[in-house]
């Protein structure tokens, strides 16, 4: 740490408009405007600003208003001269304030810094909320030094984090291979597991980092799981996988199977050898549909043709419970819809929920609205909050899920085609048109929101659309206000 010659030098150079201001009685001490000045200059790194309020009698602990420290503020900011300033006038290295202990704010920015706040006393061993140490900090940074470094003040090779991952796996995830060796030539655990069923070698497949893998690999980890097998479009190894009693329907930490890491990494042939296991497994219909589900996503017609023909279920529903039909109608795409529902998807999932023309009529997707409609789709069903699809195309309209706002014009015209109600009533006793315009007027006036489409309203209204009573009592309201004032 530099001494008190250098801090006294830095005080006789220090600018006098900038001194100035803040040797006044009353700009020292604790208060919270004080403290919150000293924050905001070490975040700008003011360092004249810094030192003359310091000298003042500053708090060099000084918290802003959200609880930032003037400590956490310099290591963001990459300060080294300000870290030096406030751990001289008596900073406590170790003071997080409202946020995170200051050496982890330093191991995001610099590590010298880090090292400069170990020498003036902070605690190295110190996690944060997480339960992350230093070390998994150091895993995450391609210099293998920061690492010895920390070994060398006795931190925990294998710490733990709050799901059960180690400085080792930071290191595979974040692909940095000169970390891994290291810590692998420290005799960092290969194969330990997280709490979420991950390895190292997980990690770094998940992350596409073929060097660090074949390190792992060549070290001794093995491809013992179907997913490991799949990212690495090992074929071979899937079938002997299942054949030893793998399970096809485990997911992985995000509820995924093993197939979307087979099409993660583009493994051809390790997605063939899964989908042929699929087709050969007692729940084939539910796996097959996942695969499906992953062919409507990436719009692979081809796919999604072999996969029904081979007993894919066209009614899976994804984790969210939307449906494959339903998928291929928010993006607009008729020809995998016409697919689906020609190989035996629902239209709808109840009799009170109409599910994909409300959703073609949310999105303002006129063919596939008179699509379905034409194959016999119910166009007068209500659905949440007693809305009818034309409240649902005037909503549509105003959020701007389709920026063509032609569409909306034409889907309101393909329902009053088919007999649906202009001026039905939903449960809170709006009028399609009312949701034209975001709903009937609030205290304050009406917040009409950004996207009102004028000629949507005008079609409307030349269809014989009407606003509710509310509205139509707030317009008077207004003409007579305009009127008033002319």
């Amino acid at each position: 740490m530099r001494g008190l010659l250098l801090l006294l030098v830095l005080l006789c150079c220090i600018r006098p408009a900038a001194a100035e201001p803040v040797l006044a009685a009353e700009a020292v001490g604790d208060r919270a405007d004080v403290q919150q000045k000293l924050v905001d200059a070490c975040r700008s790194s003011d360092r004249d600003l810094v030192l003359a309020m310091l000298v003042a009698g500053a708090n060099p602990d000084a918290i802003d208003s959200s609880g930032f420290t003037a400590l956490n503020a310099a290591c963001a900011n990459d300060d080294e001269d300000i870290v030096l300033y406030l751990l001289e006038f008596g900073a406590d290295p170790d003071f997080r304030g409202h946020g995170q202990a200051p050496v982890f704010t330093a191991a995001i920015a610099n590590w010298a810094i880090v090292k400069i706040l170990v020498l003036a006393g902070a605690d190295p061993m110190v996690r944060n909320e997480t339960q992350h140490t230093l070390l998994h900090f150091a895993g995450t940074d391609e210099n293998p030094d920061n690492c010895a470094y920390l070994l060398s003040l006795g931190l925990d090779l294998e710490a733990r984090n709050e799901n059960g991952s180690t400085p080792l796996m930071f290191a595979a995830l974040f692909d940095n291979p000169a970390t891994l060796n290291y810590l692998l030539d420290q005799g960092a655990d290969i194969h330990a597991v997280n709490t979420r069923g991950l390895t190292p070698l997980h990690l770094a497949l998940w992350q596409g980092s073929m060097q660090n893998s074949g390190i792992l690999l060549a070290e001794g980890a093995e491809i013992d799981d179907l997913f490991l097998a799949a990212a690495m479009n090992d074929a071979q190894r899937i079938h002997e996988l299942v054949e030893a009693g793998a399970n096809l329907e485990q997911a992985d930490f995000s509820g995924e199977l093993a197939y979307l890491w087979a099409l993660s990494r583009n493994a051809s042939e390790a997605g063939r050898a899964l989908i042929d296991e699929y087709s050969r497994s007692e729940q084939a219909s539910k796996l097959l549909g996942y695969a499906l589900g992953k062919a409507v996503q990436r719009n692979d017609m081809e796919l999604a043709r072999e996969l029904l023909e081979m007993g894919a279920d066209p009614n899976w529903r994804d984790g969210y419970g939307k449906s494959l039909a339903r998928r291929a109608v928010n993006e607009g795409d008729m020809e995998m819809t016409r697919l689906l529902l020609e190989s035996g998807a629902s239209a709808s999932s109840g009799a009170e929920d109409d599910e994909l023309l409300r959703e073609a009529a949310l999105r303002g997707h006129v063919g596939l609205m008179r699509m379905l409609i034409d194959n016999g789709v119910p166009v007068d069903v209500k659905g949440e909050g007693g809305r009818t699809l034309m409240h649902v195309v005037c909503s549509g309209s105003l959020n701007g899920f389709n920026s063509q706002s032609e569409d909306y014009r034409a889907a309101a015209l393909v329902l009053r085609q088919a007999g649906l109600d202009l001026n039905a009533l939903d449960d809170n006793g709006w009028t399609p048109l009312d949701c034209c315009i975001g709903g009937p007027p609030v205290t304050g006036g009406i917040d009409c929101g950004t996207g009102i489409d004028n000629e949507l309203i005008d079609l409307m209204y030349y269809l014989g659309a009407e606003f509710s009573q509310p509205i139509r009592d707030w317009r008077r309201e207004q003409s007579d206000m305009d009127n008033a004032t002319k």
